[in-house]
């Protein structure tokens, strides 16, 4: 192309989109830079449409408004159509959320009201915009919203009834873009409705694979309430968002100017007259500042962005590909972390899932994007928190989390987490807020801790009044701007006072074991033995319905755990030479010693509590297994040996069924189960039926294991419609029993079983049938990681194949 477009040089390539070219020019008539966009010929098929796009250039470039940016001119140079626009230095809308993440809710609206201004302005002279997207809104240096692209607008009335073109981008399109009817000023509300949601959740409204799916979605199902994502979005925050995405244009707004009313209503409503909805609306403020203040250090902005990277990368991957190179590219950016996530994941922390593990992607396979997503961020945060000569009180507070995540990892299984990486990681992140303030703000925690004294507050008290925000607050903050899992940004929330009630939810579990265990070390450090007796007694009589320990195996649980301390503590960078902390666990352990000599019964801590908290199950022995010349095989051995030969096959050309096979058998050898069994869903006649097997009968279990995916209340459906894992202890019990369903019992009938299903692109797809020959726990804490390392490798397989 020429550097020229009629008088304008061009300097520079903007952006490329679906219409054409954005190029940043200089004009040499007015001396300023300008933004233009040539439209591919392929969107100016004919004459005719030319023509009147020429003429709705002319009507458009009369809209003067603060939120949009205006259209100098049209013309054409050598048959290339080109638009002439405000050139605005700054990002857009999407560029700026794929940075940052989600907005604060206050934030949020202010925004919206500004392009709902700028969008009213426009339908007042009867122009639709049509293809409004977080892309086409940009952000200036002033941070003020400003609206582009309005030059392929249609001027409502003058659209052709004949023209069947769809135009716009499928994620923020509304109905009316697929039916006859024809586009209206209400069509951009809905596509605001659309961007509105994604700022307040970070993801868009629809989500699907391909853009039919999209269109589809759109078109037909109901829309999840943003209410139901984030908790932040009360009652009639939701009213406003779901009433601009009716697909009923008479329940719609009817108008921009209605919409923004409803939405400045809803902030005056919360002025700061209405003290609750101030404070909350302070702490956003405060929060935003404390970002800002942070960002001025030099060295945070990388380290976040990693963060934020690593966790974003995790989150698509685990929906949109079928590889782990995007997630372990994020991590081999840092040559540090890439070589302490590889010492970490081949150490005894993750139970040597598969041997020897040497690059990241094969990490990422065996372990799964978010528990590498996760150990990654909990490296890097801890590298951050020592790379530099801290204060003393920052080093013991970074050791006090280590030591509480390593804690709440060895009491995951007893209190019914199945992943102790993820309760490591939950309670190590739990004291996230006070670790920046100590990090960031020395000066404003020395007045913290100085309101303590001198008004006998609590520290919480005391670092409300002079951050705004209490520690917590903070961290939830952070947390959420960095995009870790919903599950550890909800374990980091405060547990109410008194008695903890029996966890229903894995979220609620992690939370009460990341409370506990963060408690627990905070008594620790108390130097008053008496004292921290009398409060460890209070603890576990809290936490007696969640937690299951005695006062009498507190010093075995803490001197395991210091021995882990030590194992890894030069893989999280943490330097026990000179912690007092540590210091005091030991003097801790050692006097709960000589205050309770008597050995406890190991089964009393080690059992799982059933959903009624009734009674104990105790773990089913595996029995041995032999080679061909008789000696004895350990099971972890053959799982092992099993996934190792899996992730060597998936890196190369497989058949799908010889991975399943494999898996397969070494779920039978491994666990020494009854019988196994993979199931494949028909979705035409939503029916899973089983296809390949190991075990006791299982030629005739192949033929009669089959049924029905319907609404019937039963284990099986159950698991698929709820894409939940399902384990089965006891199916005679009266209380299990009602769940099974006839055709089981007539043809198989276990004791004990479990089922996990296959979830691709958030779709069952297949079922894993497991069991024993007598009543019991199914698989113990540890063989459940080696359980779903096996169905990871089932999905990763099946995506792969496709």
């Amino acid at each position: 192309m020429s550097a020229y477009i009629d008088r304008f040089k061009i300097l520079n390539e903007l952006g490329r989109g679906s219409q054409g070219v954005v190029y940043l020019a200089s004009d040499p008539r007015l001396e300023r830079n300008v933004a233009i966009k040539t439209l591919h010929k392929r969107a100016l098929f004919n004459k005719g449409k030319k023509e009147r796009l020429l003429l709705e250039a002319k009507t458009v470039s009369k809209l003067q408004h603060p939120n949009i940016i205006p259209l100098y001119e049209a013309g054409e140079d050598k048959d290339q159509l080109y638009l002439v626009f405000e050139y605005v230095n700054g990002i857009s809308l999407k560029q700026q959320l794929e940075k940052s993440g989600p907005y604060v809710v206050h934030k949020a609206i202010k925004f919206m009201i500004q392009v709902l201004d700028g969008i009213s302005s426009a339908h007042e002279k009867g122009i639709v915009h049509r293809d409004l997207s977080p892309s086409n809104i940009m952000i200036d240096k002033n941070e003020l919203p400003r609206i582009m692209d309005f030059g392929i607008s249609v001027v409502v009335g003058k659209n052709d009834s004949s023209e069947k073109e769809i135009a716009g981008t499928p994620y923020y399109m509304s109905p009316e873009h697929f039916s006859n009817g024809g586009l209206s000023t209400q069509s951009d509300l809905f596509s605001l409705g659309l961007i509105f949601y994604e700022m307040l959740l970070g993801q868009p409204a629809i989500e699907a694979d391909n853009d039919f799916s999209i269109m589809y979605k759109i078109a037909n199902e109901p829309i999840t309430p943003p209410s139901i994502k984030n908790d932040t979005i009360d009652k009639e925050l939701n009213r406003i968002i779901m009433k601009a995405l009716e697909r009923d244009l008479e329940t719609r707004y009817r108008s921009a100017l209605d919409m923004k009313d409803d939405l400045e209503e809803y902030l005056a409503s919360r002025s700061e007259e209405n003290e609750k909805g101030a404070d909350k609306r302070d702490s956003h403020s405060t929060l935003e500042f404390l970002l800002r203040k942070i960002r001025n250090k030099s060295d945070f902005p990388t380290f976040s962005h990693n963060i934020m990277e690593i966790n974003k990368k995790a989150s698509v991957s685990k929906v949109n590909i079928s590889s782990a190179s995007e997630l372990a590219n994020a991590v081999l950016k840092d040559y540090s972390l890439t070589n302490k996530l590889l010492k970490l994941v081949n150490s005894a922390f993750y139970g040597q899932f598969a041997g020897k593990i040497t690059t990241v992607s094969r990490a990422v396979v065996v372990l799964g994007f978010e528990q590498v997503s996760m150990a990654a961020s909990s490296l890097m945060l801890f590298d951050q928190l020592k790379n530099k000569n801290q204060k003393e009180v920052l080093r013991e507070s970074a050791v006090s989390s280590f030591m509480s995540g390593i804690i709440a990892k060895d009491l995951a299984g007893s209190a019914g987490v199945e992943a102790g990486e993820e309760a490591f990681v939950c309670s190590m992140l739990r004291n996230l807020g006070k670790h920046l303030v100590l990090f960031y703000f020395e000066e404003e925690h020395s007045q913290i801790m100085n309101m303590m004294v001198q008004k006998g507050i609590t520290e919480e008290a005391a670092a409300k009044s002079v951050l705004g925000m209490t520690y917590e607050d903070l961290g939830v903050g952070i947390a959420g701007a960095w995009q870790f899992p919903k599950k550890i940004v909800s374990s980091m929330k405060k547990l109410p006072k008194g008695k903890v009630e029996n966890p229903r939810t894995e979220e609620e579990k992690l939370r009460n074991l990341s409370t506990f265990s963060n408690e627990l070390c905070s008594i620790l450090s108390n130097s008053d033995d008496e004292e921290s007796s009398k409060d460890l007694d209070k603890l576990l009589k809290r936490f007696e319905n969640s937690i299951f320990l005695t006062k009498k195996q507190i010093a075995p649980m803490l001197e395991s755990a210091r021995e882990k301390v030590d194992a890894y503590s030069d893989i999280y960078n943490v330097n026990l030479k000179k912690s007092n902390f540590i210091k005091q666990v030991d003097h801790f352990s050692k006097t709960q010693r000589l205050e309770a000599p008597v050995i406890e019964d190991s089964s009393s801590a080690a059992g799982a509590q059933d959903g009624a908290g009734q009674e104990y199950f105790k773990d089913v022995s595996i029995p041995e297994s032999f080679n061909d010349t008789g000696e004895i095989i350990d099971p972890q051995t053959i799982l092992i040996n099993g996934i190792q030969d899996i992730t060597n096959t998936l890196l190369e050309e497989f058949n799908l069924n010889d991975i399943l096979a494999m898996i397969l058998e070494t779920m039978y050898r491994g666990f020494s189960f009854n019988r196994v069994l993979f199931c494949i869903m028909n979705a035409r006649e939503m029916e899973m039926k089983a296809s390949l097997g190991l075990g006791k009968d299982i030629a005739e279990i192949l033929s009669s294991f089959r049924f029905k995916v319907t609404r019937t209340p039963d284990v099986f459906n159950f698991a698929v419609l709820q894409a939940k894992d399902i384990g089965v202890f006891d199916s005679r019990d009266e209380r299990f029993k009602i769940r099974i369903p006839e055709w089981y019992i007539k043809n198989i009938y276990a004791p004990a079983f479990v089922l996990y299903p296959l979830i691709v692109n958030k779709k069952v797809l297949g079922l894993f049938y497991a069991d024993r020959d007598k009543s019991g726990k199914v698989l113990s804490g540890t063989q459940v990681n080696y359980m779903k390392t096996l169905c990871n490798q089932a999905v990763l397989a099946i995506k792969q194949s496709r």
